[in-house]
């Protein structure tokens, strides 16, 4: 598995910013963010994302808006991953 960078200007990296953002938004009550429906709604994401790269993206944002706990979650999927290719 080659390095992934991600790209701040990209538009991957924008989109990717404004599908957390709105799970925040969707996941905020009375202006408090519940953090137990917010990682279910991103961990149910996470299944669904296709391409590792996404995954990446996903990470540094969730790292940057203060998520890491659901980081983290994103990260074992990556380990996983680099298991299932060594095999």
């Amino acid at each position: 598995m080659g390095k992934i960078y991600v790209d701040r200007y990209s538009d991957l990296w924008d989109h990717t910013v404004m599908r957390i953002r709105n799970a925040e938004q969707k996941c905020t009550v009375n202006g408090i963010l519940d953090k137990e429906k917010f990682i279910k709604q991103m961990v149910t994401r996470l299944h669904r994302i296709q391409h590792i790269e996404k995954v990446h993206y996903a990470i540094k944002v969730l790292i940057e808006r203060g998520h890491q706990d659901v980081a983290e979650i994103y990260d074992s999927r990556l380990v996983m991953e680099l298991l299932a290719d060594s095999l």
